[in-house]
């Protein structure tokens, strides 16, 4: 689910979710390059995790 703000241009995954057993598998970076393909023109994409989830910041971060 994304939020995405047209006039601003500052856009947001609502959610973004890979079930636990398919982690580290490619499929969350493959999704959020569809997300990428499909918003060319996205200026800003923001995101929001709680600090104790590393592999989302990992994912945020790094990917």
């Amino acid at each position: 689910m994304l939020k995405i703000d047209e006039e601003g241009n500052r856009n947001e995954p609502e959610l973004l979710f890979v079930h636990p057993e398919a982690h580290s598998k490619g499929i969350g970076y493959a999704a959020w390059r569809e997300v990428e393909r499909l918003y060319p023109d996205a200026e800003v994409w923001e995101t929001c995790t709680s600090y104790f989830e590393t592999r989302n910041i990992h994912f945020y971060v790094n990917k």
